[in-house]
């Protein structure tokens, strides 16, 4: 969440096929809602799923705040 707070409130990395998606703060029920109608699942502090599955609302989200969108290649390089 340290890092969701310094890039505006929602961190997001995708890294081959899947995303995690972390939030500073607890998102509206609307985004919360729209990440598990795509399929993404809660665990470890942050949501996950298929990269091509993100919903919209969420990467709006994150160009409004400002949000860094961290594109990790496969193989672990950031």
């Amino acid at each position: 969440t340290a890092q969701a707070a310094q890039a505006g409130g929602v961190s997001i990395v995708v890294n081959a096929n899947w995303c995690t998606v972390t939030f500073a703060e607890k998102p509206e029920s609307e985004i919360l809602d729209a990440l598990r109608e795509s399929g993404y699942r809660w665990g470890a502090g942050s949501w996950s799923g298929y990269a091509n599955r993100l919903p919209a609302i969420v990467r709006d989200l994150a160009r409004c705040r400002r949000a860094r969108l961290r594109m990790v290649e496969s193989g672990g390089t950031q």
